[in-house]
């Protein structure tokens, strides 16, 4: 059984970020964290998001990888935008 062991520093941390952060992708990672330092197991944690269990496993890659960086998306490539920042703000 995998489980994540933090700091009650990056528990702290991790709950800010689950009940403030903008973005629900990473307010799920750090809620998945979390509640994997308390005993969920990756099967529960993918029943509780509505997630692949490998989904939940890269969750943790990531996490291990990177720490709190790790939570947020990478940039996404896409088509470049067609009004310039000066022609934005008109």
């Amino acid at each position: 059984m995998r489980v994540i062991r933090l700091s009650s520093e990056d528990q702290s941390r991790l709950d800010l970020i689950r009940k403030t952060d903008a973005r629900y992708r990473v307010r799920d990672r750090a809620h998945a964290l979390i509640l994997s330092s308390q005993g969920k197991k990756i099967k529960e944690l993918a029943l509780i998001f509505d997630v692949d269990r490998d989904t939940i496993s890269s969750w943790f890659n990531r996490w291990e990888a990177g720490g709190f960086d790790g939570l947020v998306d990478a940039p996404h490539p896409g088509r470049p935008p067609k009004l310039k920042s000066e022609e934005k703000k008109r």
